[in-house]
């Protein structure tokens, strides 16, 4: 009984993990939309924040939370956005 409960406390864990993963792979996706430009640096630097949320979950989540958050949000941007890697 007592493999039963512990095994259901992971499951609940990990469901719990990958949900936070998706939200902030969601937020970062919003913010790399808004870009500006950095100060005192050429006009084609610009910067965005959707790094930070990964860096976020890395902290909170480890250094794999962290890849598979980049990847999701790098995937969601290619799908959605096609014409953005030519321009």
């Amino acid at each position: 009984m007592e493999k039963y409960l512990v095994r259901k406390k992971t499951s609940v864990k990990n469901v719990y993990m990958l949900t936070m993963i998706a939200v902030l792979s969601a937020i970062a996706f919003v913010l790399a939309f808004f870009e500006f430009p950095v100060p005192l640096s050429p006009s084609f630097a610009r910067m965005d924040l959707s790094d930070l949320p990964a860096l976020i979950g890395a902290f909170a989540y480890g250094p794999m939370a962290s890849l598979f958050h980049s990847s999701g949000q790098n995937w969601t941007w290619c799908c959605l956005t096609p014409f953005h890697l030519i321009f």
